[in-house]
């Protein structure tokens, strides 16, 4: 009998298997790297439709003021923020260079596969959830030095994959990594910590875990600390309990409470190094309040506070060079200079607490990711593109898109303050000449007057 495995029937039936089955992986890639997408505009306050994993978002819980760790009591007075519309300048009254070069180099570029999402909050280290070719895991967690391009796969698999549970989130340091890990189809999570050590995980603890009563939380990290937020399902039985900012050392499986909320916060973490900005509820004149709240990673202390007008729900909200920033996803019909949708922060820095009645800069488009800060340029996303505002000299600049960019075009990685941020895309280019393009480019910038 002649041997099968080499007629050209079959030769041509394996090839065409084996092309079937790239295309399956691409598939599956390509979906695992949309997921990912709408789990980091999730995460990030852009998605609040509550669709994604069942998870609740939307109308707030009917528990109010805020007293806690660091917080501040419902006797405690503070006055809301208030700001007029002549005290308000806009990008639209800034000049725009024509060159970025003046202000921002590009310091390195780094590619990763195509439908990474990139998280960076220190200098040193970029936290990248990267898709994979299969339906399960569906993402591999690395770890990128964005000064010098060195990279390590720290996460393989979930620690809870034999129970069905995957990798969704993940935020590290030089100092350790702290993930979570959910079960779609059960609503529990868990949250893990680990120690970085050569470019591998070690000590890895599991530190809370939830059901479906509680939404998965939003993950940060803070000097030697991982931070984690614990809010209770709106649909739940548990509407009525507190909101809990929690925290754990690196290398330890004692977990405390560093804030408690009673209503939710309003933003994900906003991590900085040794600070980080939480937005719990202020119940001030009988009236709901967000307070947005600067604490110390270590000592869990309020540093600064700002109160925003009672019914405005920020989306982000953070902390830089000129005090706090927040940014609104809808309009309201009252706050006078502090209304439009949009991100703000002073024009100059409070050093004081007083943000009423100072001078304040509104980059006035739908806010999709949170901002940052290099140097003295306050660094914000666009629609397509990422803008530096010289408050300073009342300009601004543009980084350009790179050709093949998905929708959304460049992203900032990015929060805090520092010489250097960075930016990724994914591109999926097939130029009329030239080979295609199939990535995620990171970007690393830094400022123009930094030493290499």
């Amino acid at each position: 009998m002649p041997d099968m495995m080499h007629t050209p029937d079959n030769h041509d039936d394996a090839r065409k298997g084996a092309m079937r089955d790239d295309e399956r992986r691409r598939t599956q890639q390509e979906a695992n790297a949309d997921l990912l997408v709408s789990r980091r505009s999730f995460l990030s306050g852009t998605l609040r439709t509550g669709a994604f994993l069942g998870l609740a978002g939307g109308a707030l819980s009917s528990a109010v003021a805020v007293a806690g760790a660091s917080g501040c009591s419902s006797e405690e007075v503070v006055t809301p923020l208030t700001v007029s519309t002549d005290n308000i300048t806009t990008a639209e009254e800034l000049d725009e260079l024509e060159k970025y070069t003046t202000c921002v180099k590009l310091f390195a570029s780094w590619d990763m596969p195509y439908g990474t999402i990139v998280f960076n909050s220190t200098p040193d280290l970029a936290v990248c959830l990267v898709p994979t070719e299969s339906a399960s895991p569906l993402t591999h967690v690395y770890i990128l030095n964005p000064l010098t391009g060195d990279r390590n796969r720290v996460i393989r698999n979930a620690m809870g994959a034999d129970e069905g549970f995957e990798v969704y989130d993940a935020r590290g340091t030089s100092r350790g990594l702290i993930w979570v890990e959910a079960n779609i189809f059960t609503r529990e999570w868990r949250v893990y910590m680990g120690l970085l050590d050569g470019g591998s995980l070690a000590d890895i603890t599991m530190v809370d875990a939830g059901d479906g009563e509680w939404e998965m939380p939003s993950v940060a990290v803070s000097g030697d600390y991982g931070f984690w937020q614990v809010r209770p399902r709106l649909d739940g039985s548990h509407t009525m309990d507190d909101s809990l900012l929690k925290k754990a050392v690196f290398g330890s499986a004692m977990a405390s409470v560093a804030f408690t909320s009673h209503g939710r916060f309003a933003t994900p973490i906003y991590p900085m190094q040794n600070k980080l900005v939480i937005t719990p509820r202020n119940d001030f004149n009988n009236l709901n309040h967000y307070q947005l709240t600067l604490l110390n990673a270590l000592t869990n202390v309020v540093e600064d506070r700002l109160c925003l007008q009672t019914g405005m729900r920020p989306v982000e909200a953070g902390y830089g060079v000129n005090g706090f920033n927040f940014s609104f996803d809808a309009i309201y019909d009252y706050g006078d200079g502090i209304s439009n949708l949009g991100t703000y922060t002073p024009y100059e820095a409070v050093t004081d607490g007083r943000y009423s009645d100072r001078h304040w800069f509104a980059f006035v488009r739908v806010p999709t990711a949170p901002p940052c800060w290099c140097g003295n340029y306050f660094i914000v996303k666009s629609t397509t593109a990422v803008l530096g505002i010289d408050l300073q000299l009342n300009r601004y600049f543009v980084l350009d898109v790179q050709i093949g960019a998905d929708s959304y075009g460049e992203y900032l990685a990015t929060t805090g303050t520092s010489s250097t941020f960075v930016t990724y895309t994914n591109i999926d280019s097939t130029p009329i000449v030239g080979k295609p393009r199939k990535t995620c480019n990171i970007r690393v910038w830094q400022h123009a007057n930094a030493s290499s």
